[in-house]
């Protein structure tokens, strides 16, 4: 009996389990909404940040996939994230209609259950309270002299970065590992 009601229980939790994995599969919900940065600005944030043959960069969050095809087209390899199956769909067809299917991925993927250890540059747009979630996913997994480049908003907790502001658009620019700046000690605090 007591087998029974043992294989009984463990056949409830695998189900449980099963369950959690299919909603968290199916039920794929955005943390922000999705608002399109124009191509001749994604050009001058990308060229600022000398994204080129040899990147490979990652697009979180990418829409439409504008910026994507844009880095595409400077010669980079690039990984385009989306959780939108919309907008995934569209970033897809957009990349096929560019002719760059051999340049451009696109994944139907939550951000933060993507690996990124391969980026040379990673590219945001996306709300402070996400980019803090990120900062330590990047700062775990990016190599050094990975570039991040953020459209608009800054990372909490990082010092300021590079900045390029351009009339309506702001981009933010890090390189790993952070140079963190080594708060000044005053002399007495050295006696304690």
């Amino acid at each position: 009996m007591l087998v029974r009601y043992l294989s009984l229980t463990l056949i409830m939790a695998g189900l449980v389990f099963a369950a959690a994995a299919l909603y968290k599969t199916f039920n794929h919900q955005p943390d922000v909404g999705w608002a399109p940065t124009p191509d001749h600005s994604a050009e001058l944030g990308l060229a600022w940040a000398s994204v080129g043959p040899g990147d490979v960069l990652y697009e979180l969050g990418c829409g439409d996939g504008r910026v994507a095809i844009v880095a595409a087209r400077l010669g980079a390899r690039v990984v385009c994230v989306e959780i939108d199956s919309a907008l995934a769909a569209k970033a897809g067809q957009a990349v096929k209609a560019a002719g760059l299917e051999d340049r451009v991925e696109v994944l139907n993927e939550d951000l933060f259950d993507v690996d990124m250890s391969p980026a040379t540059v990673v590219f945001i747009f996306l709300l402070p309270s996400v980019n803090e979630r990120l900062r330590p996913v990047f700062e775990a997994s990016l190599q050094p002299g990975t570039r991040i480049i953020s459209r608009e908003f800054e990372i909490k907790g990082w010092p300021a970065g590079r900045r390029l502001e351009l009339p309506g658009f702001l981009f933010l620019g890090w390189t790993m590992p952070l140079e963190v700046p080594q708060q000044a000690v005053h002399p007495l605090e050295k006696s304690l």
